[in-house]
């Protein structure tokens, strides 16, 4: 019963703060929790950062960079579909922190951001050699 009660007390994805001990048992370690109240209780009281990578770039110039090539198409409906995503503050702001992979490359907190813009960038950079509609390339790209 106290097992289904603290299986109850939260959901998947949550982040739980668990109150117990470590023991060991058939070489392997595992988490007595104390029963009770208080035992395992969601939260909201953490940083990513202490659980995930998180990028060693400034994110902050990165998204500078994102928005002047946002700012940058001249195509009205292209910007204007832009910049529903990347002027909005939600939006942004879990953006800025989310990985691109949860393996290999970008695997880490702001590695969206990264990836996008270097994606942009390199397109933007292969464009010098066709003809493209680089407004259509910049908004294809991020």
């Amino acid at each position: 019963d106290s097992v289904d009660r603290t299986h109850d007390s939260f959901k998947e994805g949550d982040v739980v703060r668990v109150q117990g001990f470590v023991t060991t048992y058939n070489d392997r370690k595992k988490i007595n929790i104390n029963e009770g109240k208080g035992a395992v209780t969601p939260t909201k009281d953490f940083n990513l950062s202490d659980f995930l990578p998180q990028s060693n770039k400034n994110l902050a110039e990165l998204y500078s960079r994102l928005l002047e090539l946002v700012d940058g198409v001249k195509h009205e409906g292209l910007r204007a579909l832009l910049e529903k995503f990347f002027k909005d503050d939600d939006f942004t702001k879990e953006f800025k922190r989310a990985p691109a992979a949860m393996f290999l490359h970008h695997a880490w907190l702001g590695g969206l951001l990264e990836h996008s813009l270097a994606v942009a960038l390199t397109a933007r950079e292969a464009a010098k050699n066709y003809a493209v509609d680089l407004d259509l390339l910049t908004a294809g790209a991020l």
